[in-house]
């Protein structure tokens, strides 16, 4: 947990720009006001789209920690830190689940006040999948020998700003899912917890194959010497 900690304070500080986290935070509040302000109805032609706005803001969400995991990504150093497996695996996926959580709850009650319950059970349903999405685009962005996850996160990202045309052309949307909000929390829940462990996996396979964790590739290049001049 101390090792977590550390990890944390040490991503946020490096990852997290001002430059970024304003452009980040300032489109993710004006898409959320356009919700509050004039939302769509449910089977209306532009309900979809009004849905798929709400996933486009988990996108500007990641251009906060976008620089940041570029220089974590390539430099050495993070890679030989006692903490570098939970910086590199674990961190990213927290520090993204956490804001999303936060932006999902937000976009669920500004719904729900504004929309009526219909409206909040489908974003709420859509947000879960997009914050598992991001996180995981969070965690794979720019990673080290690594180029299938590179490209399938770089492909996700593209999905984001996909769905508008996506959820608008799909004429079964315009009434949304017909959920409950009891129904799509515990959808959401499941996508959750089936969606973090699924990325957390997927995290845990690549720190073991790509060889990033320095110390042990200098503690075994330091065995092989010692054997060979045995």
């Amino acid at each position: 947990m101390n090792n977590f900690m550390k990890a944390m304070k040490l991503y946020l500080r490096t990852a997290v720009k001002p430059l970024t986290l304003l452009f980040g935070l300032g489109v993710s509040g004006t898409l959320l006001i356009s919700l509050i302000v004039d939302p769509e109805k449910q089977g209306s032609d532009d309900y979809g789209k009004m849905v798929a706005c709400m996933g486009m803001l988990h996108a500007m969400l990641l251009m906060v920690f976008f620089v940041g995991n570029i220089s974590i990504a390539r430099l050495k150093f993070f890679g030989s830190l006692p903490q570098a497996k939970v910086l590199f695996t674990d961190v990213p996926i927290a520090a993204m689940g956490i804001v999303c959580l936060v932006c999902d709850i937000i976009i669920f009650t500004a719904a729900y006040v504004r929309c009526g319950s219909g409206t909040a059970a489908d974003l709420l349903i859509v947000d879960s999948v997009n914050t598992v999405v991001a996180c995981f685009i969070n965690a794979t962005m720019c990673k080290y020998k690594s180029r299938s996850y590179t490209v399938l996160s770089a492909l996700l990202f593209v999905m984001f700003f996909n769905q508008m045309v996506l959820l608008s052309k799909l004429s079964c949307f315009r009434n949304g899912f017909g959920v409950t909000v009891t129904a799509a929390a515990l959808i959401a829940i499941a996508v959750y917890i089936i969606g973090f462990a699924a990325v957390h996996f997927f995290m845990q396979h690549w720190w073991n194959t790509s060889g990033r964790n320095y110390n042990n590739s200098i503690t075994e290049t330091v065995q092989n010497t010692v054997a060979e001049n045995a």
